[in-house]
């Protein structure tokens, strides 16, 4: 079983970013998601460290 989490972006550095979801923050990997124009305060569902939806 899969378990994403949906995060809000609150920074942006390349392609890594600082993520945040009840207080708990998490660098996530953005790579899978480099064609998609992401900004802060966007939400993006993290599954192991990585954005994917």
């Amino acid at each position: 079983m899969c378990l994403g989490i949906p995060m809000q972006i609150k920074s942006i550095d390349g392609f890594n970013a600082l993520c945040e979801a009840k207080g708990v923050e998490r660098d996530v990997s953005l790579f899978m998601m480099q064609d998609d124009e992401l900004k802060v305060d966007d939400y993006v569902v993290v599954h192991v460290g990585y954005a994917i939806q």
